[in-house]
């Protein structure tokens, strides 16, 4: 188990909770690996080598040498890695207001090299409103607008919020001469008006950029048309 939490801290990952990202390990097991309250098999050993660039030997019985943050490569964290998939992106549609006790939905596997120590998680396309550039049910990967800023073109997550419910929807940015428009690109007629930043938005209502898009994922969906024999 100390082991373990040193391989961990080498690897560039300060908590617990984002060791389990990575390794892809519920955090309730994983947490019980590290104080020792629970023991893990070699083939979960092997997860944990992977996902931290260590040897299953040096995890299990110590042999070898120990990890430090020289074995990794430039910018701390092993290339690829989990991230959580956090919820939904979809316009016009309002739900309540969320805590803060979130769990993710899902894990997804991502290699972004240059990404390396951004805090990544990824969204869920709902909807039409920017179907041009991400198909309804595509995963979009995004960092938060205060880490990574905010330039022109960019496509960016937006919440608004309206008493007790929360609007999160997708739009790109556009410099205008009046100001700045977050626009859909949508094929939908529905989807065609853009969102206008003030000069003084109200702080609890927004409009507010949280997040800029920096890759995306989509799944074809599976033909239901007889098969073709070559």
């Amino acid at each position: 188990s100390e082991r373990l939490v040193q391989a961990r801290r080498a690897a560039g990952f300060e908590t617990a909770a984002e060791g389990a990202l990575r390794a892809g390990v519920n955090y309730n097991t994983y947490v019980q690996h590290e104080n020792g309250t629970r023991g893990f098999t070699a083939s979960r050993a092997e997860q944990y080598a992977r996902a931290y660039g260590v040897s299953a030997s040096w995890l299990l019985y110590g042999k070898g040498d120990a990890p430090t943050r020289a074995d990794l490569p430039p910018g701390g964290h092993p290339v690829s890695r989990m991230i959580p998939v956090l919820g939904e992106v979809r316009a016009g549609a309002w739900h309540e207001i969320p805590d803060d006790d979130w769990a993710p939905d899902e894990l997804l596997p991502i290699h972004l090299p240059g990404y390396e120590r951004a805090k990544l998680f990824a969204l869920r396309i709902v909807g039409r409103s920017m179907d041009l550039a991400y198909p309804d049910g595509s995963l979009v990967v995004v960092c938060p607008a205060t880490e990574i800023g905010i330039r022109e073109g960019d496509h960016v997550v937006v919440r608004r919020r309206r008493g007790g419910l929360v609007e999160t929807t997708l739009k790109e940015v556009v410099q205008e001469k009046d100001g700045i428009a977050l626009w859909p690109r949508s094929s939908d007629p529905a989807h065609q008006t853009p969102i206008r930043l003030q000069s003084a938005r109200d702080a609890d209502e927004g409009p507010e950029i949280i997040a800029v898009v920096v890759a995306s994922y989509s799944v074809r969906p599976t033909q239901s048309k007889p098969l073709i024999q070559l």
